[in-house]
C-alpha cells in the first residue's frame, strides 16, 4: 500500500500571475506577484527553467514491494526493494553518487551525497520507519543565485483524493491557522479557500480515502496553496526567502517533509460497500472508434538502429511479434510522424534530396502493406518536416543538428506543400492505401518555448504553412480529413511578443482548412476543461461543427516517472479514455505503442520480447473487449469517488458495458450492487478483470436479469469491463 498515490515536486518559476490569497480563520487577504517570466538568474546570466519531477510512492512495509522515494539532481526516482536501490536516470548531465543505503533501529536510512546541477550541490536523507518517512533536502549553492523560485508539491491523483480534508499550520508568529477543503474540487479552480504567508510548520490530514495519514512540512518556510484544474499546488519557498532574495555562493537551504500514517484493520481489510446506477436511457453521444489510437516511435527498413528493437520494427511483414500485438490490441490506428515513417535520420532525405529531385514515397511500400493487411489505418504527422534544402535553418538556443533543420519553417511553403501533397496522392490515389486523416503541425507553440517544433516560426507564419499545406492536400484526394495544429499548451500564447493565443488565432484563420482541432495532453486523465475550453474557442470562431482530437496522451512526459510501469499506468489509461469517451473526443492516441522509453506500451530489451505493461492490458480492455466502438455513452452514478465508471449501449442497441476501475490501497474490496434503470431484459454477461501483477483474466461468465441489481465483488486496485450481451 502506498499513502500517496503520486507526490510530483518540481523547482519550477512560476509564471505570472496575480493572485487572491485568505485563510477561513480571517488572516488578512495577500496580494501575490509572480515574475512575468521564468527565470533562473546565475552570476548575471539568465536561463530558462525546466521542470523537473519526481514520484514519491511510499509504503506500509518497507521490506516487501517498491518504494519510490525522490532523488535531487534531475529529480530522478530512487526505487527501493527487497533487492536493493538504484537511481533511475535519463538526464545525461546528471551527476548522481549510489545512494547508502542502512537498516538500523529506527528505520531505514537513505542517503544521497553531492548530487549536482550547475547551480546547486544537493544532499538528500530519508528514514522510512514503520508508520512515516522523513525527508531532508540541503541546497547548497555553487553560484550567487538569484529568482531561484520556489519548491512545488503537486498532489495526484486529482482532486478526489484530498476532498473534505484540512490543513492546520502554525506562522512564523507562533500563531496558529487552519484550513477546511471543500468536499469537492472544481474544475475551474475557483475554490475560494486559499493561504499564503510564512508559516513554521504545516500539516495535511483527513483524506477521504485514507483514514490516518497524512503530510507534514517543517518549516520554516513560505507557502501558498493553489488549485490548478484538478491539481492542489503547494508552492513553498526555500527557508523562507523569496523570489528577489540572493542566495551566495556556499549558502545552504534546507527544507524538511514528513509522510505519516496509522495502519489499521480497516484500511486495508475493510470490504467498502458502493452502490452504482447505469441509466439506460437513450442519448445521442456516439463513441468515435478512433478513440482508440496508438503513437509509432518508428519503422525499421532493415537496418539495425539505436533505438529499434530490431531492423524491421513495425514493419509488419517481419515484425510479427508487433503485429500480434497489434491485432490483439483493438488499436484502431497508429499516428506517426512523416520523419519516423521515412526514417529521416540523415542526409540525403530519402523523399526529396535536392530541389530539383523528383519526390520518391516509395520507401514505405513494404511498411504501407504490412499495415494495410491488418485492417488498422494510419495518421501521418507532416509538421514535422522538411527538406533541408527547402528549411529555412533558423537557430534554436537549446537544439541542433539536422532533427531541428527538418522542424524549421519553410523558405516557400508552396514548394513544401507540394511534395506533402504528392504523399497523399502517392498512398491514396496511386496505392489506394486511403489513408483518410492526416496532422499538420505538432506543438509549434512549443511546450518550453518556440525552439523545438516550430524553430523560430510566429503564429502567423504557422496559419499560412498550414493553409498552403491543408489546401494542396485536399487537392489531391478531396476525402481526406486534416487536424491541427496539435498543441503542446491548449493555453500557450505566441512568441515573442507573448500575445496572441495560439488556438484563438488557429481557430479563426484556419477554420475553413481543418476537419479535426487537436492538442496533446499529458499528465491529465481528465479532459474536460481542455475540451469544453476548446470548443468555447471553436464556437468563438464559428467552427463548432470541427471535431476534437488528442493526438498524445500519457501519465507524463518522463520517462523517470514509475507509474508508467506499475498498475497506476493502467488506471491512468482507463480514466482517461473514459474521460476522453464521455467529452465526444473524436480521435486520440496513447504515446506510445513501443517507444525505447518507459511510457510505451511494453517494455523490451535489446534481445528480449516485448512484455506488455499495465498500460496495454487496459487499452485492450476497452479497445477489443470492451465492445465501446460506435456505442452510446451512458450515464452513471457511484457513490464512491475512488471507482471511476464507464458505461455504454453497445450499436446494435443489443447490450451494454460497464467499465469500473479504482486504484485504492486502502481497500481490499469494494461490494459494488449495480443496478440498471430504464432497462429490463435477460443478458449473458462476459466478465474480464485486470488487477496488479497480472494479464487479463476472463472470469466465468454469469446471466442476469436486469431488472434485478447485479452484485459485484471488486479488489480495490483492479480493472474489471462487464460486457452484457442479451440472451
Amino acid at each position: 500500500m502506498r499513502i500517496l498515490a503520486s507526490i510530483i515536486m518540481c523547482l519550477i518559476i512560476l509564471p505570472g500571475a496575480s493572485l487572491s490569497l485568505h485563510a477561513e480563520d480571517q488572516m488578512p487577504p495577500l496580494r501575490l506577484e509572480r515574475p512575468s517570466e521564468s527565470l533562473l538568474v546565475v552570476e548575471g546570466t539568465t536561463y530558462g527553467c525546466k521542470l523537473l519531477t519526481v514520484s514519491l510512492n511510499p509504503g506500509v512495509d518497507f521490506k516487501a514491494g517498491n518504494i519510490s522515494v525522490p532523488g535531487i539532481r534531475g529529480f530522478d526516482p530512487i526505487v527501493w526493494n527487497d533487492k536493493g536501490g538504484r537511481i533511475y536516470s535519463t538526464d545525461h548531465d546528471s551527476r548522481i553518487t549510489v545512494p547508502v543505503v542502512e537498516e538500523k533501529s529506527d528505520g531505514i536510512h537513505i542517503s544521497l551525497k553531492k548530487q549536482a546541477n550547475d547551480f546547486f550541490e544537493c544532499e538528500a536523507s530519508y528514514l522510512l520507519k514503520n508508520e512515516s518517512m522523513d525527508l531532508s533536502y540541503v541546497f547548497k549553492a555553487k553560484k550567487d543565485v538569484t529568482h531561484v523560485g520556489q519548491v512545488t508539491v503537486e498532489i495526484s491523483p486529482e482532486w478526489d483524493l484530498f476532498a473534505g480534508s484540512s490543513i492546520s499550520y502554525v506562522r512564523k508568529d507562533g500563531s496558529p491557522g487552519r484550513l477546511e477543503l471543500p468536499a469537492a474540487g472544481t474544475k475551474d479552480g475557483k475554490y475560494v479557500d486559499t493561504f499564503s504567508g510564512n508559516v513554521q510548520s504545516m500539516k495535511i490530514s483527513g483524506f477521504n480515502s485514507m483514514p490516518g495519514a497524512g503530510f507534514e512540512l517543517r518549516g520554516p518556510v513560505s507557502v501558498f496553496f493553489q488549485q490548478v484544474g484538478t491539481k492542489l499546488r503547494w508552492h513553498i519557498g526555500l527557508n523562507g526567502k523569496d523570489l528577489d532574495t540572493p542566495i551566495k555562493a556556499g549558502d545552504s537551504l534546507t527544507i524538511n517533509f514528513s509522510l505519516y500514517f496509522q495502519k489499521s484493520a480497516t484500511d486495508d481489510r475493510s470490504e467498502v460497500k458502493v452502490n452504482a446506477m447505469v441509466d439506460a436511457s437513450k442519448t445521442n453521444l456516439f463513441i468515435s472508434p478512433y478513440v482508440f489510437g496508438a503513437q509509432l516511435t518508428d519503422v525499421g527498413f532493415g537496418k539495425q538502429l539505436s533505438g529499434l528493437r530490431h531492423p524491421y520494427q513495425n514493419d509488419f511483414n517481419y515484425d510479427k511479434e508487433s503485429r500480434a500485438f497489434a491485432l490483439d490490441s483493438g488499436v484502431t490506428f497508429f499516428r506517426i510522424y512523416l520523419a519516423s515513417l521515412y526514417g529521416i535520420r540523415s542526409e540525403p532525405d530519402p523523399i526529396c534530396p535536392r530541389e530539383d529531385a523528383t519526390c520518391d514515397y516509395s520507401k514505405v511500400d513494404s511498411f504501407m502493406k504490412g499495415l494495410h493487411e491488418t485492417g488498422i489505418e494510419l495518421v501521418p504527422n507532416v509538421g514535422l518536416w522538411c527538406p533541408s534544402w527547402l528549411s529555412t535553418q533558423r537557430k534554436s538556443a537549446s537544439y541542433s543538428g539536422l532533427w531541428i533543420i527538418h522542424r524549421a519553417p519553410p523558405k516557400d511553403n508552396a514548394k513544401w506543400a507540394k511534395i506533402i501533397a504528392g504523399l497523399v496522392a502517392y498512398l491514396n490515389i496511386e496505392k489506394k492505401y486511403g489513408v483518410k486523416q492526416w496532422e499538420i503541425g505538432n506543438e509549434p507553440d512549443g511546450l518550453n518555448g518556440w525552439v523545438r517544433y516550430w524553430v523560430g516560426g510566429t503564429v502567423p507564419e504557422f496559419i499560412d504553412y498550414f493553409k498552403a499545406a491543408s489546401r494542396a492536400m485536399k487537392a489531391a484526394d478531396p476525402t481526406i480529413l486534416i487536424s491541427g495544429p496539435d498543441l503542446g499548451d491548449l493555453y500557450g500564447k505566441g512568441w515573442p511578443e507573448n500575445k496572441l493565443v495560439w488556438r484563438d488565432e488557429f481557430a479563426k484563420a484556419c477554420k475553413d482548412d481543418f476537419d479535426g482541432f487537436s492538442f496533446n495532453r499529458y499528465g491529465a486523465s481528465d479532459f474536460t476543461k481542455y475540451v469544453e475550453d476548446a470548443r468555447e474557442t471553436l464556437k468563438v470562431a464559428r467552427a463548432s461543427d470541427k471535431a476534437i482530437c488528442v493526438p498524445e496522451y500519457n501519465v507524463s512526459e518522463s520517462v523517470t516517472d514509475v507509474n508508467h510501469t506499475d498498475f497506476s499506468g493502467g488506471v491512468f489509461v482507463a480514466k482517461a479514455l473514459k474521460s476522453l469517451i464521455e467529452n465526444g473526443v473524436f480521435r486520440a492516441s496513447f504515446n506510445t505503442w513501443d517507444g525505447p522509453n518507459s511510457f510505451g506500451f511494453f517494455s523490451y530489451g535489446k534481445d528480449t520480447p516485448m512484455t506488455p505493461q499495465p498500460t496495454y492490458y487496459a487499452f485492450k480492455m476497452h479497445a477489443k473487449l470492451g465492445n465501446l466502438k460506435n456505442g452510446t455513452v451512458l450515464a452513471n452514478t457511484c457513490d464512491d469517488k475512488g471507482i471511476s465508471i464507464l458505461t455504454c449501449r453497445h450499436s446494435d442497441q443489443k447490450g451494454y458495458t460497464v467499465v469500473l476501475s479504482s486504484d485504492n490501497y486502502f481497500v481490499r474490496n469494494y461490494a459494488v450492487h449495480l443496478k440498471f434503470e430504464n432497462a429490463s431484459g435477460n443478458y449473458t454477461m462476459k466478465y474480464y478483470q485486470l488487477v496488479p501483477g497480472s494479464t487479463i483474466l476472463e472470469l466465468p461468465g454469469e446471466h442476469h436479469s436486469l431488472s434485478d441489481a447485479i452484485n459485484l465483488t471488486l479488489p480495490g486496485r483492479g480493472i474489471t469491463t462487464l460486457v452484457l450481451r442479451e440472451n
